[in-house]
């Protein structure tokens, strides 16, 4: 897909088969962006990264209204002049950080956030960069049998693997901003997901979100969906974003997940952070 855009705008590939780190562009430009423009580049590049954006947010919430319905986020307490903004925090002398594991967003929901927007505040100086990898090319490389066998396969999504003090990944949970709630949020979504906007196919389970296939136990389902992580994580298909103060990044989860390095202790980190309400997965 090529795309045409300002001749003002600096482009740099975050690798050769994903994602876009965009400098030049004004904050007032893009909040006048047509809707359909910033879908066509999230369309082309899964992830966009533009550089020295200076939303407050308020504004940071009206620019996630161009790319539909912001949503409340379960397990944090948003801003309170911000109900859709949560603000993404480690102190220095917190262990534990925010997404510190690969995953897409909100699995567990009815609707999982079709985008996430995240901006930087505080960043360190070195360290704190976030992985993305690309489950269209992940869906692409398993075997034609494979696929087929994984496209009739429906995966129980649960929130209590993170969210719950039991859950076996309740240390991605523990962190200063993020919340443990007696609700445990469940959903049943497709394996293999087909993107409403690109109608391509992409891998749908996470190791930390995903408990097991319809109709199988756990103990049956985890061999095959930490599998599936693996084919996800794979090193080529993976691209790199190193935050810098006033980046600002959107992700499209229905073809990503991500992972935020915890590799930067003694050193503070702030962000805001949007989603935006999806579909339910087809």
């Amino acid at each position: 897909m090529s795309l045409n855009v300002p001749s003002s705008w600096q482009v740099s590939a975050l690798s050769e088969h994903m994602g876009a780190r965009i400098s030049g562009v004004e904050s007032a430009e893009l909040l006048t962006m047509d809707t359909s423009t910033l879908e066509d580049l999230l369309a082309r590049y899964q992830i966009v990264a533009f550089d020295d954006q200076t939303f407050d947010p308020q504004t940071l919430t009206q620019f996630a209204s161009l790319l539909g319905s912001p949503a409340a986020y379960p397990f944090t307490e948003p801003l309170p002049d911000a109900p859709f903004v949560c603000e993404v925090r480690k102190e220095p002398d917190d262990d534990h950080n925010f997404g510190g594991a690969w995953h897409t967003d909100s699995s567990y929901l009815p609707r999982p956030p079709a985008y996430t927007l995240l901006q930087a505040l505080d960043v360190p100086a070195s360290g704190g960069d976030t992985l993305f990898a690309n489950t269209y090319r992940a869906a692409e490389s398993l075997s034609p049998k494979l696929r087929e066998i994984l496209s009739q396969l429906r995966v129980n999504n649960t929130s209590s693997l993170v969210h719950s003090n039991e859950g076996e990944f309740s240390d991605v949970g523990q962190h200063s901003n993020t919340k443990q709630f007696d609700a445990i949020t469940t959903a049943s979504h497709p394996v293999l997901r087909r993107h409403p906007i690109t109608d391509q196919l992409a891998l749908f389970v996470s190791t930390i979100h995903s408990a097991s296939f319809e109709g199988m136990t756990r103990s049956e389902s985890q061999p095959m969906i930490d599998y599936l992580q693996s084919v996800i994580t794979a090193e080529s298909n993976q691209a790199r974003l190193a935050w810098r103060p006033g980046t600002l990044a959107i992700w499209d989860n229905r073809c990503l997940q991500h992972y935020a390095l915890n590799d930067y202790g003694g050193h503070r980190r702030v962000m805001h952070r949007v989603i935006v309400q999806g579909e339910v997965p087809q």
